[in-house]
Order: C-alpha cells, then structure tokens, then sequence
C-alpha cells in the first residue's frame, strides 16, 4: 500500500546545491545575485557557469570599438582578441562573484558569434549537470522574444540538458541525475516588451525573492563589470531600475523575479509570513518600505 504519512508540508531543509547556467558572463549574476548571495548566507553551495564568451555582445573593445574599424583580421589575430577580451571580462566577473560570496564560477568559453540551439552546447551543458548534481537550476527564460536572441537560445539548451542529464551518456563517467527544480530568472520581456515578437509572448513571474538587504553588494558587483562599461552611474541606475521596480510592485523595496518551471505539490496552501503581516498594516508603512532606496547612493 502505497504510504502518504509524508505530509510534504514545507521545503527542503537541507543544503542545496544551486546551479546558474547563463549567456553571457556577467549574466551568471546580474539577473539573480541577491537570490544566491541568500542561499550561500544560508550555507547552500552555489556554481555559475557562462556559456559563452560574451565579448561579441557586452565589451567595450569588441562590440564597441571595433564595429567602426571592421572585421578581416586574420584567424590567429581574431582569437588572440578574443581571447584577451574574454580573459579580462572572466577576471571582472570572478570578482563580481566574489564579493557575493560565489567562489565556483566557471567559463564554458564558447565563440558568441551565431550560437543557435545545438547538440555539442547541449551534450557540454548535460555534462556539467551530472558533474555538479544541483537541487535548483537556474537559467534564462526560453520563450524571451519568441526564443531568438541568445539569452533565450541559451535557456532552451539548459532546459534540453536538464533532462538529457537524467539519463546515461556513454560518453560521460558521470551517473545520470535529475534536477529536482528549474527557475528562469529575470525574463527580459516580463516587465517591458522591446520588440513585437516580445509582445506576442506570455511571461508571468510567479516567485520574486526580497533583496532590499543586499542591494549594496548587488551594486557593487555590476560595478565591477568595466569591460563592458557597467561600472558607475550605469551600475547604480540599473540596479535601481531592474530590481528596485520589482520590489516595489512587490511591496518591498527590492526584489529579483522568477518563473517556476514546475508547479509545487505540496500539502497545504502556502502563506508566506510576511503577506499575512501585510495584509492590514497602514498604509504609511507599506509606502515607507517601497520607497526604500539604496543603489543611486551606493560608493563605488
């Protein structure tokens, strides 16, 4: 007889094993760097791997300067730009991690000039997976403009890789594993739709995490991103504008979205502590705590 004396009542209490796969390196934590500056407070180990180099997209060589001059440099000095581009960019993003407390941050290190979905990315990815064994993955929203554009191209290898790493690849010594949880953190068109494609696509963050406590590190660690030109006002102004809106649609001050892959199942109907003190307090000191603000005043 099967046994339901398990009431499943609450989440995991043990540690986690946090997994981030993104892009671009600098998105490994400028979508969700709170979330996993909590979860290594809490003792969770958390690993951020970028897929790609992110030199073609975000730097101020590559992508800046070097579109006005143009292309034609022979092979061998393509990469050896690359390479020094990129080297610099992982070095930025180490520190950045750092100062979150994420010390496993790892470089996939693949050419971003057209990345589409691919089974070689995928296999790598699948890899990893088995390798790290993480409770939570955490990656880009694949349905982001219509999935063109690397943030979602990315996200659909992730999702792909998840469910091959739960199953047997011969070419890998590690066993299978299956990820308990997927989240998609951050989707770029949840708040604003930049194209048309973006507008005909369904995005609905059901879980947001309060970063109001860590907004400081949050900041500092864009800051840390000169080679793609984030430091300064920019690191300021876009934490402000990214997670500070969000907090405040949230009735906090910051917040950092999230889309669950699978609903929950679980016993009984969630509450958080927090929506059952708000939900008749004044509305004085619901104001109060929106208009909490940190990223503008941040030293830097």
């Amino acid at each position: 007889m099967v046994d339901f004396s398990d009431k499943m009542s609450g989440y995991s209490q043990k540690k986690l094993q946090i997994m981030v796969i993104m892009a671009h390196p600098a998105d490994t934590f400028d979508h969700c760097g709170g979330t996993l500056m909590h979860h290594v407070r809490k003792g969770d180990h958390v690993t951020v791997v970028s897929v790609l180099q992110g030199v073609r997209v975000h730097d101020a060589v590559v992508s800046d300067q070097l579109r006005y001059t143009g292309g034609g440099q022979k092979p061998e000095e393509a990469k050896a730009i690359r390479d020094d581009r990129s080297s610099i960019k992982y070095k930025e993003v180490s520190n950045a991690c750092k100062i979150l407390g994420i010390e496993d941050v790892r470089f996939l290190g693949v050419e971003d000039k057209i990345n589409l979905v691919n089974e070689p990315n995928i296999i790598a990815i699948a890899k990893l997976i088995r390798e790290v064994k993480p409770d939570i993955l955490i990656t880009h929203y694949p349905k982001i403009n219509m999935g063109i554009g690397q943030h979602p191209q990315i996200g659909t290898m992730v999702v792909h890789a998840m469910g091959f790493a739960g199953s047997i690849d011969f070419d890998d010594p590690n066993p299978a594993h299956k990820t308990a949880q997927l989240f998609f953190a951050f989707p770029d068109n949840y708040n604003f739709k930049a194209t048309a494609l973006d507008a005909d696509t369904t995005c609905h963050c059901d879980v947001f995490v309060d970063v109001s406590d860590v907004v400081e590190e949050i900041t500092r660690a864009r800051n840390c991103m000169s080679s793609q030109q984030y430091s300064g006002n920019y690191a300021r102004k876009s934490v402000e504008t990214s997670f500070g809106v969000n907090g405040n649609r949230m009735r906090t001050g910051y917040a950092e979205p999230f889309i669950r892959y699978k609903p929950e199942l679980l016993y009984y109907l969630p509450l958080p502590e927090r929506f059952e003190r708000w939900a008749n307090e004044k509305e004085k000191d619901q104001l109060e705590r929106r208009a909490y603000m940190v990223a503008p005043y941040v030293d830097l």
